[in-house]
């Protein structure tokens, strides 16, 4: 050891500081905002004076320096010593002593220091000298000086020091050679390395016994705070490292550098080293960051380390980003850590160097790292390119084994017509059907299931058959016999597959060994089947669409099959469409409750659905299938006029209510009653109209008892419609279906009441017709009478007409396309109050049926109550005499207040408005934060290119209805058990 002065040498000292206020060198303790002390109470600390070497110089030049290991201590933690005393030099210098002192949340520092060259011999010890240089590593690393672990340590010697190392003592590794000592530092990427030279060998093994001891100490203690934060870990887990699965979520209110925006990105550290960093999200001050921008990492927690450090997580700005700039920090304690579960942390962001607030939050999240989170992120992109090519799979459509020229798929036997059907048979001539004989084997049970989707409502099988009456798609080809390539794509929530191509056929048949059976899990009970038929073209070239349906769920009951045929149609949006062929499904529902129906129609859906495919070929098939040839949200000149003649279509209204009217008012028969009819609605109206005159405080209950007659009544017009397919089930059904849980099989034949159906149609089609007739009639009459105004106020005939002759409608999209949205939406929102009216939107509108009937009922027993309480409340409660004691106690004093008071008053309400604005904001932003991680996770796994699925609130202008052609009858069970147990395939979701 090199000693202090030539005739005496200084020995390992351990030791208790104790600060004396009255002190010459005492100096004032750093305090934070709430007045405590920042510093650190070193509760021990061993020096020694050595001389030291850099291993990796050839002159290996040693020179004096002063080692020191410090027990630190979180001053709100208290001493829990027995006093504050000075131990004696040599005394209780024991280095066994340390266990003893050594709690939870201590900290042991590794000190190196070097003397100061330009320093005297003795000197005084000023704050800025212990402070560490450019070359010096902070304690934590990331933490300022005003943390309690990070005060410089201070050498009371009489001489001049300089920090050259201040590092926790898990960084440090010791190797022992003799009277030497290797000192390693592990500071992050950077490694250092010191030669300590002992006096003796003795020397420095006690030195590295020290250091040991001292080590597996601290890994104890922190092993046991481990285990008491998380009960759930086993001793031999705790002493061994533990891996977290971090994830960056967002951040809010983020402080703009460039002019009112900022490039947000996040770097993460852990003990000086800097451990992740995501992507930048640009021009963003609530930024969201997802899989695709780095927001999760693993992190591995050293039990050694659990008090040596704390993670910080440092929000940048990408394009002002200097040395020591941030948007601010937050520290996420150790603690925290450990006890995480997966739940939203949300962090304050600080300037921890300054102790001063920053402007905005950080989110995160963390949990205990399973086997399958570290595999997911060490093979993320393997699994991405798997699973897209998996998804691929079932979105593209394919060909199967199929022979590619039409005359290979075609022979004749005896002048009798064979197509080449099946796969490989060990029988050849088996694989050849007749017409008769495809139209038969179509349709057996299929024999490949593709399993999608992900839902806890019920199952939705889906095996489509055959189309019929498909056009020519491929007119004009060189290839004898080449016509079109059918293929059948489903969308359905989130999920979307296709069938297996059939060539060159207008009338294409899906064969049970082909991909044609599909099995959606079903989340919400209004969501529609998109139904579309393309033709295949290879190459880059887009499918060539053909037609689409969509098909409502709600009116499908449990534990019934459906043969289902449906007219396609090139759009289902706008007027004008037209008809291109038809479509047979098999479709049969596996509801898991009824009653579950009713009561999942009153949950909001969060967000849309939405579609992510890996190319623009199949992202544009896919639109068609959901939205049609017309996208109604895009401008366009057909779909402008075609919303505003859809608009005007609902004048016809006017007559619908003539009709009503002089039904109920003129007492015509209408509700058939053995062999009359009874003037139902006529009754009713006069009972309401008897009990608003006669019992006026009843008025209310009449008035919500009308909602529920209104209700009833279109019902009932609605199921004057005689195909089963078209109307709704009846109002007593429905009741039945929601108090019982249970729904009663369909039993529809095919062709039923089909002539009836006609008759019903063309007479609603005439009549149709004689209402355009009338408001084309009306709207010229009004016409001529404002042209005959406009002539009369005219100076002259030949001025009004050439006024009238200029007169040009100008096309630009500027002054249309904002008209065109506004259309759109009056457009959806008729709609939309058209489907409940007529029972197409079924559990809505028994909702609101039931909740007038229910609210009509309550009313004459509670109405007159409510009104009279509510009349006492507003009377004695705003002009009775307590309000004198309001002017006292409240507005008097409030008006005797200083004006800085006032002001402190309006910064607390201001505050308080701000919490709670704040509530609403985190409720909106974790659902907007789960939506975009989700989309961000179906944009890596499934493709960049998006599809967003209509919602209920957006409905079509065009129900999809079977034809007459269709039939429905009860499922038996081995056909059940036969279609849930056949062999499938799963495909994954995008959930």
């Amino acid at each position: 050891m090199v000693p202090k002065t030539p005739d005496k040498k200084l020995p390992p000292v351990t030791w208790v500081k104790t600060p004396e206020k009255n002190s010459p060198n005492h100096a004032e303790t750093p305090k934070n905002n709430q007045g405590n002390s920042t510093f650190p109470v070193i509760v021990c600390a061993n020096e020694w004076l050595l001389e030291k070497s850099n291993p990796s110089s050839i002159l290996r030049k040693r020179t004096k320096c002063r080692v020191m290991i410090e027990l630190r201590r979180n001053p709100r933690q208290g001493l829990n010593l027995s006093g504050y005393r000075d131990l004696e030099m040599g005394v209780k210098g024991s280095t066994s002593d340390w266990s003893e002192n050594i709690e939870r949340g201590d900290v042991v520092v590794f000190n190196l220091f070097k003397r100061n060259p330009s320093s005297q011999e003795f000197g005084v010890v000023d704050a800025a000298s212990s402070s560490s240089d450019d070359d010096s590593v902070s304690t934590i690393g990331f933490r300022a000086v005003d943390d309690y672990r990070t005060a410089p340590p201070e050498v009371n010697d009489g001489s001049q020091w300089q920090t050259k190392l201040s590092v926790p003592l898990s960084k440090v590794n010791l190797k022992l050679d003799k009277s030497k000592c290797l000192a390693e530092f592990s500071l992050g990427k950077q490694k250092k390395s010191v030669q300590l030279h002992f006096s003796n060998e003795e020397e420095s093994r006690s030195f590295l016994s020290f250091v040991k001891s001292l080590k597996s100490t601290l890994v104890e203690v922190a092993s046991r705070a481990i285990e008491a934060d998380r009960n759930s870990m086993s001793p031999s887990v705790v002493s061994s490292p533990i891996k977290f699965l971090v994830e960056i979520i967002s951040a809010t209110d983020l402080k703009p550098v460039n002019r009112s925006t900022s490039d947000p990105y996040v770097v993460v550290k852990y003990g000086g080293e800097k451990i992740h960093t995501t992507s930048v999200i640009y021009k963003k001050l609530d930024p969201i960051w997802t899989i695709g921008t780095n927001s999760l990492f693993v992190f591995t927690l050293n039990p050694g380390d659990y008090y040596a450090h704390e993670m910080m997580f440092e929000v940048r700005d990408k394009e002002t980003f200097v040395a020591g700039s941030t948007l601010g920090q937050a520290v996420l304690p150790n603690q925290r850590i450990v006890k995480s579960r997966g739940e939203r942390i949300e962090l304050k962001l600080k300037h921890l160097q300054q102790n001063k607030d920053a402007q905005g939050f950080l989110a995160v999240r963390c949990r205990r790292a399973k086997a399958s989170d570290i595999d997911f992120i060490e093979n993320f992109d393997k699994k991405k390119a798997t699973s897209r090519k998996s998804f691929e799979d079932f979105v593209t459509p394919s060909f199967g084994k199929q022979r590619a020229l039409p005359v290979m798929r075609k022979k004749f036997v005896n002048g009798i017509k064979y197509h080449f059907a099946r796969p490989a048979q060990e029988n050849r001539d088996s694989q050849w059907l007749t017409s008769e004989e495809i139209d038969r084997v179509s349709l057996e049970e299929s024999q490949l299931w593709t399993e999608v989707g992900e839902g806890d409502l019920g199952k939705l099988y889906v095996e489509v058959i055959r189309c019929d009456k498909l056009p020519d798609m491929d007119k004009g080809s060189l290839i004898p016999g080449d016509t079109t390539d059918a293929f059948v794509t489903c969308v359905f929530e989130d999920a979307v597959v296709t069938t297996d191509i059939v060539k060159d056929c207008t009338k294409p048949r899906f064969m049970p060994w082909t991909r044609r059976a599909f099995k959606f899990h079903i989340s919400k009970s209004t969501s529609p089947l998109y139904v579309g038929v393309f033709d295949h073209d290879i190459g880059p070239s887009l499918h060539d669409p053909i037609g689409r349906i969509a098909i409502p769920l709600n009116k499908f009951v449990s534990g019934t099959i459906m043969n289902l045929t449906y007219d396609i149609f090139d759009s289902h949006q706008v007027g004008n469409r037209r008809k291109q062929g038809s479509i047979t499904l098999r479709i049969s529902v596996e509801w898991f409750s009824q009653r579950k129906l009713y009561f999942e129609s009153l949950q909001q859906q969060d967000w849309k659905n939405s579609v992510h495919l890996n190319s623009k070929k199949n992202r544009k098939h896919v639109e068609f299938t959901v939205k049609g040839h017309t996208d109604i949200e895009k401008y366009d000149l057909k779909t402008f006029f075609s919303l505003l003649n859809e608009i005007l279509e609902y004048q016809n209204i006017y007559f619908d209510i003539i009709d009503a009217l002089k039904t109920v008012l003129l007492w015509r028969g209408h509700y058939h009653v053995y062999c009359f009819y009874l003037p139902l609605h006529s009754i009713i109206l006069l009972i309401f109209a008897m009990i608003i005159t006669e019992f006026p405080e009843y008025s209310m209950s009449v008035f919500f008892a009308s909602i529920a007659w209104f209700m009833l009544a279109c019902l009932d017009n609605q199921r004057q419609r005689p195909s089963s397919w078209a109307k709704p089930p009846s109002y007593p059904t429905m009741l039945a279906q929601f108090v019982t849980n249970r729904a009663r099989p369909m039993v529809i034949e095919k062709h039923e009441s089909k002539e009836a159906d006609s008759v019903y149609m063309n007479s609603y089609e005439s009549r149709r017709e004689g209402y355009e007739a009338a408001t084309e009639e009306f709207w010229d009459d009004f016409n001529k009478e404002g042209e005959i105004m406009e002539e009369m106020k005219a100076q002259s005939t030949q001025i009004f007409k050439k006024r009238n002759q200029g007169v040009r409608l100008k096309l630009f999209q500027g002054l249309l396309y904002p008209i065109q949205k506004i259309l759109l939406q009056i457009c959806i929102k008729l709609r939309f109050i058209s489907k409940i009216v007529s029972w197409d939107q079924l559990y809505i509108s028994f909702w609101i049926t039931t909740s007038a009937t229910v609210l009509s009922i309550v009313s004459i027993f509670l109405w007159d109550d409510f009104v009279l309480w509510s009349k006492r409340v507003i009377l004695y409660g705003l002009f009775g005499p307590h309000m004198k004691l309001l002017d006292i106690f409240y507005f008097k004093r409030l008006d005797a207040l200083t004006d800085e008071e006032k002001t402190e008053i309006q910064k607390e309400r201001s505050r308080r408005k701000r919490n709670r604005y704040r509530k609403t904001f985190l409720q909106v932003q974790k659902k907007k934060e789960d939506r975009v991680k989700e989309e961000a996770v179906k944009k890596m796994l499934f493709g960049p290119e998006i599809v967003v699925i209509p919602d209920l609130f957006t409905p079509e202008k065009y129900e999809s209805v079977p034809n007459h052609e269709s039939s429905a009858y009860p499922l038996k069970p081995q056909s059940g058990g036969s279609q849930l147990n056949s062999n499938r395939f799963s495909v994954m979701d995008q959930r």
